[in-house]
């Protein structure tokens, strides 16, 4: 007969109790020898719920902070718009708004008292401009060196990316008309520099991570509005490298967590069809998981403390503007009782 070490390659290891993180655990067993019990990391399917409406329905604004303490900054209502909300938890409240009004903005920042804004299209002008957010106002600083829209983006407020692009110089204000390119930029707090490129043109990704340590997924390529990949690449701070697959190719949609535990959902594969796919990234495979109540496109994400245990999925387009928020409650994980017979 085989033995548990032979099948898995290690034995099951006897603990005082049950390990402090579960989440590391997930498909593991132990022996807990304070309760005489074989147990498992058995994680759960997770689900979205209903969260309170934006005050004002928008479609591609951007988003940053958590699930009790978001922002949502800019969009399309239309025209575009400077209008900020933050999100407590339960509702969400006007504050006061970006310095210039824009939408297809590359939005990042793990708290709600420390946004950054970078880029966008005040169509026209396709726009450089970054602002900074401190829980209570937005502050211009240093631009972009490149003006672009539908970047991809990670990190926080003093260490973030803006990926690819859309380069509308050459097409006005033609949505999906201009050219992308593979510039990254490098945000350090106060300047971007130019950083290493991605190695495939693409627009409208999801991204999440942080600066040295990302993944964008997904995103619309060229010619205009036929190409949708489900290409992901993988930044390790020093250079980026292809990795598994998404499993439903699509643009303009929302990304949370970090490098080795992160979630995408929702966009459109076509346009304007909103899809209410959710996919988990676990650091080397992605899983379909619940889908969103509402398929959407066009919608920003943030995620709780960068992990998937909690996300926030705000805005974007059905048939019309959305207002709607759809909340994550994380997939908790569990250890279960393992009956020996």
């Amino acid at each position: 007969m085989a033995t548990y070490k032979g099948i898995q390659g290690y034995t099951v290891q006897s603990l005082s109790d049950d390990p402090a993180t579960l989440g590391n655990v997930v498909g593991q067993l132990w022996y807990n020898s304070s309760t005489g019990k074989f147990k498992v990391g058995v994680q759960a399917a997770g689900a979205w719920s209903a969260g309170d409406n934006l005050n004002t329905a928008r479609n591609v604004p951007a988003q940053g902070g958590t699930t009790t303490a978001a922002v949502c900054f800019g969009g399309n209502v239309p025209p575009v718009t400077d209008k900020t909300e933050t999100y407590d938890g339960s509702s969400w409240t006007e504050v006061n708004t970006l310095t210039t009004a824009r939408m297809q903005i590359c939005g990042f920042g793990t708290a709600e008292t420390a946004v950054v804004a970078a880029s966008g299209n005040a169509n026209p002008p396709v726009m450089a401009n970054c602002e900074t957010y401190n829980g209570t106002s937005w502050t211009e600083v240093n631009a972009l060196n490149y003006g672009a829209i539908s970047r991809g983006g990670a990190g926080t407020s003093t260490a973030g990316l803006a990926c690819s692009e859309q380069d509308l110089a050459a097409a006005g204000s033609v949505p999906w008309a201009g050219a992308c390119a593979t510039n990254v930029e490098e945000w350090d707090g106060t300047n971007w520099t130019n950083g290493t490129a991605m190695n495939v043109c693409r627009k409208a990704m999801a991204g999440f991570g942080v600066q040295t340590s990302a993944i964008m997924a997904g995103g619309l390529g060229t010619p205009a509005g036929t190409v949708y990949y489900d290409l992901v690449e993988e930044w390790n701070g020093t250079s980026w490298a292809e990795t598994t697959e998404l499993n439903t190719a699509r643009a303009g949609f929302g990304g949370a967590g970090i490098q080795t535990d992160g979630m995408v959902f929702g966009g459109h594969h076509p346009v304007p069809i909103g899809k209410d796919e959710t996919e988990l990234w676990n650091g080397t495979s992605w899983t379909e998981v619940a889908d969103m109540a509402t398929g959407r496109s066009d919608l920003p994400g943030c995620g709780a403390s960068q992990t998937t245990t909690a996300a926030l999925a705000t805005g974007g387009y059905t048939t019309t503007f959305s207002a709607a928020t759809e909340v994550w409650d994380g997939a908790p994980v569990t250890a279960k009782i393992v009956t020996v017979s």
